[in-house]
């Protein structure tokens, strides 16, 4: 304490005494050198300090903007599956309907909603029966060509055996030699 208040009249007294002189004397001179690197150090210790508070506050902020931008992220690329999924879908339904405007027969979309268990029968269930117009013996086909064909039809459902089954046949003909 002693030492701060003899360290502050001395530049109260220098302070003054530069006013009234226009030359450094012995006194002033050892007082620059003795104060000069103390006051250099506290404006170093000082700025430091500030610039750590500055980026603390700067690093407070990003911390905030970073989760903000990883929960945006997140719904994002939730969208983004969202948007693929729909694109895949609409693919799938654009090629049905060119399939659908190529061909001569009246044609009638129905999703596949079970699988046959047993490893006897090759067979699907589908979500269409009789009273949408599926009968016994009709063809079931996609955009690529025949898949199976209808072996039972109730009023809201059809099972259909596929061309995959060993009892499936399915008669074609080459278009390139009619045979």
């Amino acid at each position: 304490f002693l030492g701060g208040l003899l360290l502050l009249v001395a530049l109260l007294w220098y302070s003054v005494s530069l006013r009234q002189q226009d030359e450094t004397n012995f006194f002033e001179s050892l007082v620059l050198r003795v104060t000069g690197p103390v006051q250099a150090g506290l404006n170093h210790v000082i700025s430091s300090a500030a610039d750590i508070w500055g980026h603390y506050l700067y690093l407070v902020d990003t911390a905030e903007d970073n989760r903000e931008l990883i929960e945006e992220n997140r719904t994002l690329r939730a969208l983004l599956a969202k948007t693929d999924e729909i694109r895949l879908e609409n693919e799938r339904l654009r090629e049905l309907l060119d399939f659908k405007e190529t061909e001569a027969m009246e044609t009638l979309p129905a999703r596949v909603i079970a699988e046959d268990a047993s490893s006897w029968f090759r067979t699907v269930t589908i979500d269409k029966g009789s009273d949408q117009g599926v009968v016994e013996g009709h063809p079931v086909v996609v955009a690529e060509g025949v898949v199976g064909r209808v072996v039972r039809s109730s009023p809201r459902f059809a099972k259909v055996l596929l061309i995959t089954d060993a009892s499936s046949a399915v008669a074609s003909l080459l278009q390139k030699n009619r045979a």
